[in-house]
């Protein structure tokens, strides 16, 4: 399958930006205690602006640090704002305590500041924010906003998460529902390294593949729950939305040849923990909506209806649109397809 969505029925949108924000910053002790003083002349509803703003400033998010989490400050794209958090989790998770830790990478994404009067717009008879909220001197976008979480799994695995450098394609699409967390699997992008470079300080091939076999899907998925776990406000379930070495290729790439042993070892070894199960599979409650495509220039189309078909209540577009890289190539459209077949707003058929 090129592109997949799984959605835990009870993770449920909030309410909008804007009444969100009203309603958390009306609560908020700076709203309710004033804020300091104001001026008494000033209308009733200018007053009101001027506390939404002082306790929007008094909310502004601060760094998070403990010895397992690191997040970074918010900083901004065209269209974005994004925020970075490392993650130290244990390279083996069967002996937690005794293993090593690696970093794990993952980059925060919501809707970006827009060009707002430095005072939230309100309305004086129902005193409702109807702009996001602009505190401190700088223009906010979605950061403090109520949304559900969306974790992206880069196709591969083997690649870092996208890079957004401005608002578009699917992360746009997707940024005015969700809060996005795009992460960098373990041993890719700036997740603890996983190349050539730094496996051959690792003496011999036996132990690489003890070392190697630490990052299958598996441990990946493990990664996934000890952020959301840490990252979700009371670990609430997220959607998650998602995207092969061949043996010659030790001889052809040169950076590669001297994985050849291990590569080898690691083919042969037999003794694998499950992957998945497919009596769980066969039996599935979770709403997952799945793209698959005719013409594929990687899946082989058959296989991939095949495990489709192990998927109970799958929703599944087939289509031949695309040749692999639906997301890169049209990924509003097929975010959007995806999010329809999943809420019941696409016809299956």
């Amino acid at each position: 399958m090129a592109a997949a969505i799984l959605r835990p029925a009870s993770a449920t949108a909030g309410p909008s930006a804007a009444t969100a924000a009203t309603l958390l910053l009306s609560h908020h002790p700076a709203f309710l205690l004033g804020a300091g003083r104001v001026h008494p002349r000033l209308p009733r509803h200018r007053i009101l602006q001027l506390r939404l703003r002082r306790a929007a400033a008094a909310m502004t998010p601060s760094l998070v640090t403990t010895t397992a989490h690191e997040a970074g400050a918010w900083y901004a794209v065209p269209g974005l704002s994004l925020r970075d958090h490392r993650f130290a989790v244990p390279l083996d998770y069967s002996d937690p305590n005794a293993s090593s830790s690696i970093t794990v990478f993952a980059r925060e994404v919501v809707a970006g500041r827009s060009r707002l009067p430095l005072s939230p717009v309100c309305d004086p008879r129902t005193v409702l924010c109807v702009e996001p909220v602009a505190y401190a001197g700088r223009l906010a976008g979605k950061e403090d906003t109520y949304l559900p979480y969306l974790l992206y799994l880069q196709g591969g695995p083997g690649f870092e998460s996208p890079r957004p450098t401005e608002a578009g394609g699917w992360i746009k699409k997707a940024c005015e529902d969700y809060r996005l967390i795009l992460l960098d699997q373990r041993g890719t992008g700036l997740s603890t390294p996983l190349t050539p470079s730094s496996l051959t300080q690792i003496s011999s091939a036996t132990e690489q593949v003890e070392y190697l076999k630490h990052f299958r899907a598996d441990n990946i998925v493990r990664d996934a729950e000890f952020i959301r776990r840490r990252l979700v406000p009371g670990a609430k379930p997220w959607t998650v939305l998602g995207q092969m070495v061949f043996p010659c290729m030790f001889d052809e790439i040169h950076a590669l040849q001297d994985l050849k042993e291990a590569a080898h070892l690691l083919a042969s070894k037999e003794d694998w923990p499950p992957l998945y199960d497919i009596s769980v599979l066969n039996n599935n409650k979770v709403p997952v909506a799945a793209a698959v495509y005719y013409e594929d220039m990687y899946v082989n189309f058959n296989i991939a209806k095949e495990t489709a078909s192990q998927i109970a209540g799958i929703r599944l577009w087939v289509t031949n649109e695309y040749m692999h890289s639906g997301l890169r190539d049209s990924g509003s459209h097929v975010f959007e397809h995806l999010m329809g077949l999943l809420n019941g707003r696409k016809p299956l058929f």
